[in-house]
């Protein structure tokens, strides 16, 4: 992923992750297909502290009392994050349009990498409205790799020898308790049955 990605990878991760598993979507889904109801499973997002493209100390404090939908990411993946930011950005700007009130969180799993400056150059190739949408690091690979275990019961697997960084491609949405409710297919650029769930659960 983060320097190369063949055909094959992709669907091996989806069977080790879960993340891309609904790699080749069909474009005729229903809203009960689009999202994975995670509500039975109480995961709850861990308390975390880190930094956003404007270098803002931004935590999960932040958040409680409202929506939000967290992904994972890093700005060198040239194949899968190419798909899943701009498939975010329009379900971002849809939300909008839908009066959605719903926040966006990237967490990098490359932040030696992602600096804040290079994590805001990033955003504004994919015209992001950071207004609601924060690009967070400001913390070492153990810590998101732990992270993202204990928040969303997900791998990232960073080997310093590996030029790949492996990461689920969900994306989770978490209630205004702290909650993961729901996982989407970020792979899926078929926005509007996600916006329907997303306005069926969100209050």
């Amino acid at each position: 992923m983060k320097k190369s990605f063949t055909y094959a990878l992709p669907l091996l991760v989806g069977l080790i992750l879960g993340g891309c598993a609904s790699f080749f979507t069909p474009s005729n889904e229903t809203t009960a297909e689009v999202a994975r109801d995670l509500s039975e499973q109480s995961l709850y997002v861990s308390s975390f502290s880190f930094v956003n493209q404007d270098e803002d100390a931004v935590t999960d404090e932040d958040f409680h009392g409202s929506y939000w939908l967290a992904t994972m990411t890093f700005t060198d993946c040239p194949t899968i994050c190419n798909m899943m930011t701009p498939n975010m950005a329009e379900i971002q700007e849809a939300s909008e349009e839908q009066g959605l009130a719903l926040s966006f969180v990237s967490f990098t799993v490359d932040p030696a990498t992602d600096t804040p400056d290079v994590l805001q150059t990033y955003g504004e190739q994919y015209n992001v409205d950071f207004s609601n949408w924060d690009f967070l690091t400001g913390y070492d690979p153990n810590e998101i790799e732990q992270f993202v275990e204990e928040s969303f019961h997900s791998t990232v697997l960073n080997d310093p020898a590996d030029p790949d960084i492996i990461h689920t491609t969900n994306f989770f949405l978490i209630n205004d308790e702290g909650q993961v409710v729901r996982s989407y297919d970020g792979l899926n650029s078929n926005i509007p049955p996600i916006i329907s769930d997303l306005e069926s659960v969100i209050h």
